[in-house]
């Protein structure tokens, strides 16, 4: 690693160090890939909070983080790490500037004697706010001032109004602010023209690669004010109202967050001080301390690459920028390091593109941390085709990423291939929206699904998936999709357009038979999760669709599944069904049962095609199973089943019935034929299954007060009957 020096240095130093010999031009270069100011204004507050407990302790010396820089050609110095808080702290230094100016105003009408070491403060501020190459002129004619000052002091009296007032002239020059009182109405717009053309005539410190991200901040800092009067404290207006949409635009508003938190901050710190004058020095007195004593971990490299690793070490893990931020950074840096040979201004605008995709369509503010992060999980394990990693293991999504970025060469990653893998990213984003995947009640929303007569398999499939929690089988899905649609209606994976994208998902979560493959993928992979056990048959499955179908795939898309796992999950199926008590597996019953009341009896077999109940999707997303005879009787009655192995029979399937939730509730814990009744009131009263139940009481009861009340067998065979109903249905559900 090249690492030319690190060493804990001020504001001052990190722009202007002197370590190992090396000096810099006094330029901070954020680059294209970095993303934007973000800070908000709690985390202002507490930097400044720390620094101001530790000076109370007389813990001089306060460290506040690390930054990583890089020397360029130019021996500028580009920013890869601490961007942030090194911005926070130059916005710190541009208000002291502004406070300065307004307080060598005052301070000159009160005669203080303070008015030339104010004067040389000016100048520390400007130094760090504008390039140094660009102070010579300024010192010339801050010297000069300081001289007119003595001379004033020591003319007589008939010279000193002369001098006085060619002193201010001068004064108000070199300040760049109006001549006017603060009270005159175009005060604001003469000041904001000073400022402005003062920060456009100097090169500011800081400057971003991406010249949109100069503008805002140029605009914010030409539109701040800072006033002060004999009978009035410093008071800070920013005349600025962003236009920005989304939270990649809103860097703007951030800075105007960043200067008012500021501000705040330091006028409250000096609330001793009563006089306006007093509690403006206060301020710039606590300012500069604060420059001198925040300490930066300074550590530059002599590439941006080794600059980058460190980026990366120092980030590993820790919460200063996000999992996406990271995310997007890589494809930034890769397209940067790519393309060196364009202007900067091109890079500006592919950039400036991507970000708006980024923030308008692919993670905007709709999208909840729940979406985001299937949606970069998908996205990753499309890329890399590797499946060993969890959901919720964010650091893989973007360490797969990355893998597919790096294997790239150095000098292949073009604007198309930028745009594409933007695209690419953006799919993922389409299906999570438009099959509206849910993180609440995913049980209901998955039944109701199921019932739909207008719903895809495909969409039936995403949603019992997501309400299994079965993420890894899940992505399959997903990832077969995306391949389908590329496979069909790309051009040697070129010309993929997101918007047709999304309306290819409209018509597949509704059009049944267009897309026949898909459905029968869908189907299958169900099918599995349904009747399996556990997540393992369903894994290998999904592991092995992905791995022909993923983006490192050239060859067209393959969905077949070994027959195999079906007959190992049709055995697995039987196993658990026998064994299955109340409490278990919930959504897989609800599901069969399902099946059962929106399919039909012929010949045996249970059959789809038409329904028949008047019941409706979002009534059958609310049903319930439970008991036909109650787990917990009102009585000891002989109106109850009995049994030594009672808890057995009333807990295992043969007592397990969908009800609707107000029958469930208003019948609970009476007995058998109260239940029977209520399945009448439930739109369920004409049902073939109620039909066979009902056969099935007929023939296996015992009589208390002419109620039928079942018997062991009656359990045992309404057990048998259900397995083989939710095979059958399972076995002749269809595409």
């Amino acid at each position: 690693m090249d690492l030319q020096f690190a060493e804990l240095a001020n504001f001052e130093k990190v722009i202007y160090p002197k370590a190992n010999g090396i000096s810099t031009t006094g330029k901070i270069i954020v680059p294209h890939y970095q993303r934007p100011y973000s800070w908000d204004e709690s985390m202002i507050e507490q930097l400044i909070s720390d620094w101001y407990k530790s000076i109370e302790v007389k813990n001089r010396g306060y460290f506040s983080g690390a930054v990583v820089t890089a020397l360029d050609e130019q021996s500028r110095q580009q920013l890869i790490d601490g961007q942030q808080r090194f911005t926070t702290i130059y916005l710190l230094n541009f208000l002291r500037f502004l406070l300065l100016r307004v307080c060598l105003r005052e301070t000159h009408q009160l005669k203080t004697t303070k008015f030339t070491e104010y004067l040389s403060l000016y100048l520390e501020s400007y130094r760090l706010l504008f390039n140094e190459s660009d102070i010579d002129s300024l010192k010339e004619k801050v010297e000069e001032l300081k001289s007119e000052v003595d001379d004033i002091r020591n003319c007589e009296k008939d010279d000193a109004e002369k001098l006085i007032e060619k002193f201010e002239i001068n004064l108000k020059n070199i300040l760049s602010i109006p001549e006017m009182s603060e009270a005159d109405v175009d005060y604001s717009s003469i000041h904001k023209n000073l400022l402005e053309k003062l920060l456009e005539k100097n090169s500011l410190v800081l400057e971003y690669s991406r010249d949109a991200y100069n503008k805002k901040l140029l605009t914010v800092l030409s539109n701040t004010i800072v006033t002060l009067g004999n009978q009035s404290n410093p008071k800070l207006i920013v005349n600025y109202e962003s236009d920005s949409k989304n939270d990649i635009k809103k860097v703007d508003e951030r800075y105007v967050i960043a200067l008012k938190a500021i501000f705040q901050s330091f006028y409250d710190l000096s609330n001793s001080e009563k006089k306006p004058i007093d509690r403006s020095i206060k301020i710039i007195s606590l300012m500069t301390e604060f420059l001198d004593d925040v300490g930066l971990c300074l550590i530059t490299t002599g590439s941006e690459k080794d600059a980058y690793i460190l980026f990366e070490v120092l980030n590993d893990r820790s919460m200063s920028l996000t999992d996406l931020d990271l995310i997007k950074n890589d494809f930034y840096k890769r397209f940067c390091l790519a393309n060196k040979d364009k202007s900067s201004e091109v890079l500006d605008n592919q950039i400036e593109e991507r970000d708006n995709q980024w923030g308008e369509s692919i993670f905007p503010e709709s999208i909840g941390k729940a979406d985001s992060t299937h949606i970069s999980y998908f996205f990753s394990v499309f890329l890399s085709g590797d499946t060993d990693y969890k959901l919720i293991d964010k650091e893989s999504h973007r360490k797969r990423i990355s893998e597919y970025l790096n294997k790239k060469r150095e000098l292949d990653y073009s604007d198309n291939d930028f745009r594409k893998d933007f695209t690419l990213f953006e799919f993922f984003t389409k299906i999570v929206t438009v099959f509206r995947l849910r993180h609440r009640k995913k049980d209901q929303f998955s039944l109701e699904a199921e019932y739909k007569a207008d719903a895809s398999r495909v969409y039936k499939t995403i949603h019992f998936l997501n309400a299994m929690d079965q993420p890894g089988v899940l992505v399959a899905v997903v990832v077969a999709i995306v391949k389908y649609y590329i496979d069909t209606y790309s051009i040697n994976h070129k010309n993929i357009d997101a918007e047709e994208f999304s309306k290819f998902i409209e018509e597949l979560s509704i059009h049944k038979h267009k897309h026949h493959e898909l459905e029968s993928l869908c189907l299958e992979i169900w099918k599995l999760s349904l009747m399996s056990k556990d997540y393992t048959i369903p894994k290998k499955v999904a592991n092995d669709i992905v791995k022909f179908n993923n983006l490192t795939v050239s060859t067209p898309y393959n969905f077949n599944i070994g027959s195999t796992y079906l007959v190992e999950a049709k055995d697995s199926f039987s196993n658990w069904l026998d064994v299955w008590k109340y409490g278990e597996k919930s959504l897989h019953i609800k599901t069969l049962f399902s099946l059962l009341i929106k399919g039909y009896m012929e010949d045996g077999h249970v059959n789809f095609g038409k329904f028949n109940t008047t019941l409706e999707p979002s009534e059958v997303a609310k049903i319930e199973l439970d008991h036909m005879e109650p787990r917990n009787p009102s009585s000891e009655s002989e109106a109850y089943f009995i049994d030594e192995e009672r808890e057995f029979y009333v807990n295992g399937l043969g007592n397990i019935f969908p009800l609707i939730k107000s029958v469930n509730i208003s019948k609970s814990a009476q007995p058998f034929y109260i239940i029977f009744e209520g399945l009448k009131q439930s739109g369920l009263r004409d049902h073939w299954l109620v039909r066979l139940l009902e056969e099935n009481i007929n023939d296996n009861h015992n009589i208390y007060m002419d109620r039928k009340v079942p018997t062991r067998q009656f359990f045992v065979e309404q057990k048998s009957t259900v397995k083989g109903l939710f095979l059958s249905a399972v076995n002749n559900l269809k595409v």
